[in-house]
């Protein structure tokens, strides 16, 4: 498991090295105002923290563009902050940006579809809209893509932001450390018991049944769709699904293995 450790010292390393870029270069802070055409929703993936999704939803309602702030969604309530604690019943005529908040951010893609399902529905009957465009984050994309499987409709454009469509050998190395209980590997990494479910999906598709089955229906996913786009980046060192070494993607997921089945992915550099 020194692998495993070392991996995630040279994460957290680097972790650390782009909040500090980001505090003094904001991400998205050169790109030019967007006023969106309806609905969209930002599903957050396995623990992901508030810094990873909170440029995209202030650069969307920057200067009270598209209702002006981020309407977070939990359980088909919305919400005026992350945490779920100010109810939000006063919207703006213009509101489009939502936000997903599962009940547990450690929960497998499964579960999460069903909470996806709920609020998908509860932005549409707030908006009078039909469709709503989503981008899934992480292994957010993997629950999206599971409510698509069950036959949702609701979405009209599905991008696919870093997930890993075809696993990531971080969740192959953080359910050893689990199922041997390497306490200090897990202190480490933050791991619970209770995320071995969710690390199960992670884990690369070679001998991985879950996503196995999901790749095989990836057709009838994407046709339940108006258009896909999958989206990551590979300005990180990351576990390669090789198996050896490291090869470049987002710093868990690698760039080639965020491709949906018989697709591309398109490369934001840096």
């Amino acid at each position: 498991m020194t692998r495993f450790a070392g991996y995630g010292q040279m994460f957290r390393m680097m972790g650390e090295r782009l909040t500090a870029e980001h505090e003094a270069n904001p991400p998205l802070a050169d790109k030019p105002a967007v006023q969106l055409q309806r609905p969209f929703m930002i599903v957050p993936g396995w623990t992901t923290r508030k810094a990873e999704l909170e440029p995209l939803g202030h650069k969307l309602t920057q200067d009270g563009r598209n209702g002006g702030h981020i309407a977070f969604v939990q359980n088909g309530e919305f919400f005026a902050d992350e945490a779920c604690t100010q109810a939000l019943t006063d919207f703006s005529p213009d509101q489009k940006v939502f936000q997903t908040v599962l009940t547990d951010i450690r929960m497998p893609p499964p579960l999460a579809a069903v909470e996806v399902a709920k609020n998908l529905e509860a932005v549409q009957q707030l908006t009078g809209s039909d469709k709503i465009d989503v981008t899934g984050f992480s292994m957010g994309g993997l629950a999206t893509r599971v409510y698509l499987d069950r036959g949702g409709s609701a979405i009209g454009k599905f991008m696919l932001l870093g997930t890993p469509n075809q696993g990531t050998t971080f969740a192959n190395l953080a359910r050893q450390v689990l199922e041997r209980d390497i306490k200090f590997a897990i202190s480490m990494a933050g791991l619970t018991p209770g995320d071995l479910p969710a690390l199960e999906w992670l884990s690369v598709e070679s001998g991985n049944p879950h996503l196995q089955e999901l790749n095989r229906h990836w057709d009838r996913q994407a046709a339940q769709v108006e258009t896909t786009l999958a989206v990551g980046g590979r300005g990180l060192l990351t576990p390669s699904r090789s198996g050896i070494g490291i090869t470049l993607g987002d710093g868990l997921v690698e760039a080639d293995g965020m491709a949906p089945p018989g697709g591309a992915v398109k490369i934001l550099e840096g």
